[in-house]
């Protein structure tokens, strides 16, 4: 009881001593204004951006709307999220700023607050976990501590929005940015927040991509049987994933990028595994790239495993991967990990060896 009092007095401490950066000064506003809708509901959407001397530089966006909705206006490797309203909009790429219209005005409070909280806490976590002289289990209570303590901040600040505004683009906004976006909400909470959800609030495309990819995470969970797949090992060969794993073997599964800079540390790991256990069955997938890529990496590492190119990247979609590299184990056509991390491969299968045959 001591332990977790120091904890929480650890994180209260540092709590009260985040503070807010100021805002830099402006130097581009973008106008964007919104006509009155006409008889059907549309409106046309004019975009205008001029520089510090106010001088016309270019016309980003233009087009028809129906209602409300959000856009993204971007400027110099500078993105804005803002609401096409009716009214006259100023974007402030410069302080990250957008106001003058009711919803925008809204919008940018919000804002503002999130990246106050997500700063104070970023600054809080790193400062416990930098503490010396507490134990690990101290510093480990005060870090789960903070996360959910961050979390149910960003809960008590969405939630009046999302209550007043259910039906238009600020609750669209506000949900995806304070809920979806969220990291560490456990996958039954955010799962609960979902299902009970205004259907507009997910009617947002991000929100759509992202649900989607969490649903479809869920029919590929721990305990879920295999999702199937057609792969095409060669631009002439056709195949499916069921095909490739292999009855009463373990398979490992590995879903990678490989422009990721981990890879080649991945691909030692595998061919280290692959040693240490010849019966283990070792498929990699490889998502966004052409066929030289995986073709290279066939040629160095075949035929110790299965190396096929997914460029289309159907398995990130499938199986609802937010990240790459992702590992899965499967036995007997069902999942029993999922997201296990490289280097803790090598003592999974060791912990397994009487399933697999050793050198």
């Amino acid at each position: 009881m001591a332990r977790l009092s120091f904890s929480l007095s650890l994180l209260l401490v540092l709590l009260s001593a985040c503070s807010t950066t100021t805002a830099p000064t402006e130097s581009f506003v973008s106008s964007v204004s919104l006509s009155s809708p006409v008889s059907d509901g549309s409106a046309q959407l004019k975009t205008f951006a001029f520089d510090s001397a106010a001088k016309f530089i270019q016309v980003p966006t233009s087009g028809t709307l129906f209602s409300s909705e959000v856009r993204v206006a971007t400027y110099a490797n500078k993105k804005l999220f803002f609401i096409a309203e009716q009214g006259c909009a100023t974007l402030d790429f410069n302080s990250e700023r957008v106001s003058n219209t009711p919803l925008n005005d809204l919008l940018q409070a919000f804002n503002v607050s999130l990246r106050a909280l997500i700063e104070c806490s970023a600054q809080a976590y790193d400062s416990v976990a930098h503490v010396v002289n507490i134990s690990d289990e101290d510093r480990n209570i005060a870090l789960l501590t903070l996360v959910k303590n961050a979390r149910q901040k960003r809960l008590e600040l969405a939630r009046p929005l999302l209550s007043a505004h259910p039906h238009d683009a600020l609750g669209q906004y506000v949900f995806w940015r304070a809920i979806i976006q969220d990291s560490s909400l456990p996958t039954d909470e955010l799962d609960a927040l979902i299902n009970s959800a205004d259907p507009n609030l997910l009617a947002f495309p991000p929100t759509c991509i992202a649900v989607r990819r969490h649903r479809n995470a869920l029919q590929t969970s721990v305990g879920r049987p295999l999702a199937d797949l057609s792969l095409r090992p060669t631009p002439d060969s056709l195949t499916s994933l069921s095909h490739l794993v292999w009855p009463h073997h373990l398979t490992l599964l590995h879903v990678f990028d490989p422009y990721n800079p981990h890879t080649p540390a991945d691909f030692n790991t595998l061919d280290a595994l692959h040693n240490a256990f010849p019966s283990l069955n070792i498929i990699s997938l490889c998502q966004f790239a052409n066929s030289d890529i995986t073709h290279r990496l066939s040629q160095k590492f075949s035929p110790s495993w299965f190396i096929i190119n997914d460029s289309a990247a159907v398995t990130t979609h499938v199986y609802g991967l937010s990240q790459l590299p992702t590992f899965f184990i499967i036995k007997d056509s069902t999942i029993v990990e999922r997201n296990i991390a490289s280097n803790a491969l090598m003592h999974w299968f060791l912990a397994e060896k009487n399933e697999l045959r050793t050198k």
